[in-house]
């Protein structure tokens, strides 16, 4: 499999996922529809004209969204990219940070314009989604964030964790802790400005606009 289609892929079974009934007693999940039909109607919806989507927010930008650093931490790898298979794209960031105990924690920031259904139906069912959690070591448990629908977990015995959070229908920022305590993971989301990124899709929209209509006056 290409790993350049894995962003678009992971979209997809997230979207599986909450249409097959996670979180929903099984007398509900009766109701849910089969996964041969909901997958057809998910390529269905792909397989629509490109140029129905909204435009995608350049990678470069989000790049530049992602921290120089982190608290103790120092940021050891940046990258981005616009990816796209069966008629839909996505363009996502990320960058690796580093403390000196050996600590990491990654930041991913996936804008899935170019998907509109899949990205919509994704986020309800995220959003219609009530998890709490908890064992000896650990807990799971859906929560805001900034005013946007979040999920977050982490586990003591492997000092792992992670906030995932989605926002605009379209944008979903991820952050995984490895040997770092939760407040770690906390503070790397602290430091995303998600107005400045969620401004990123007026802009990109405009620039679309304004390209469209140059071209259309030549």
């Amino acid at each position: 499999m290409n790993i350049r289609f894995r962003p678009l892929l992971l979209c997809l079974s997230a979207t599986v996922f909450v249409h097959m009934g996670a979180g929903i007693p099984a007398t509900a999940q009766q109701q849910q529809p089969d996964l041969g039909a909901l997958l057809q109607g998910i390529m269905q919806g792909a397989n629509q004209k490109t140029q129905d989507a909204p435009a995608l927010v350049n990678f470069r930008e989000l790049k530049a969204q992602l921290p120089a650093e982190l608290p103790d931490m120092k940021r050891i790898s940046a990258s981005g990219e616009k990816t796209g298979a069966f008629g839909m794209s996505v363009a996502f960031a990320e960058a690796t940070y580093r403390g000196e105990d050996g600590g990491t924690i990654s930041i991913k920031i996936t804008d899935s314009g170019g998907m509109p259904g899949v990205a919509a139906m994704a986020q309800a069912g995220f959003a219609a989604t009530e998890i709490d959690r908890e064992t000896e070591t650990g807990y799971e448990r859906t929560t805001t964030i900034e005013g946007h629908r979040a999920l977050e977990q982490y586990d003591s015995r492997y000092e792992s964790g992670s906030i995932m959070i989605m926002a605009k229908k379209r944008l979903s920022f991820e952050v995984k802790g490895n040997q770092v305590p939760m407040e770690a993971v906390h503070a790397a989301v602290d430091a995303l400005d998600f107005e400045a990124i969620s401004g990123l899709i007026e802009k990109a929209q405009k620039e679309a606009e304004e390209a469209e209509a140059a071209s259309a006056e030549e």
